[in-house]
C-alpha cells in the first residue's frame, strides 16, 4: 500500500488538470491487469513491455502486477468480474485519495 501511495504522489506532481487523466489511466490499467489475471495470463510477461514506458510507469505497472497476483483466479464469470471491480475500485480510490 505504501508503494502505491508513493507512486501516486509522484504521478500527482504534474499539473492538477492532468490528475483526473492520470487517475483514469491508473483505473484503466488496473482493469486491464486484473482482466488478464482473471483470464489466466501470466502477468510476469508484462516485463517485456518495459521499453515502452518510462521508469515511473514501469514501477507502477510492477506494483499493480504484484497486487493483482495476490488475488486468486476465480472459476466463475461473476467472481472474476467481482475481483476486477474490486481491484479497479481500490486503485481508483488510492489515486483519488492522494490528489495533491
Amino acid at each position: 500500500m505504501k508503494f502505491k501511495i508513493l507512486l501516486l504522489m509522484v504521478l500527482s506532481t504534474s499539473a492538477y488538470a492532468n490528475n483526473k487523466n492520470e487517475c483514469k489511466i491508473v483505473e484503466d490499467t488496473a482493469d486491464m491487469i486484473m482482466q488478464l489475471r482473471q483470464g489466466g495470463v501470466d502477468l510476469k510477461n508484462t516485463a517485456q513491455l518495459k521499453d515502452q514506458f518510462n521508469e515511473l510507469q514501469n514501477n507502477l505497472l510492477q506494483i499493480m502486477v504484484i497486487d493483482a497476483e495476490g488475488t486468486p483466479v476465480y472459476a466463475t464469470h461473476l467472481d472474476k468480474q467481482k475481483a476486477v471491480s474490486e481491484f479497479v475500485a481500490n486503485w481508483k480510490k488510492t489515486c483519488t485519495d492522494n490528489e495533491l
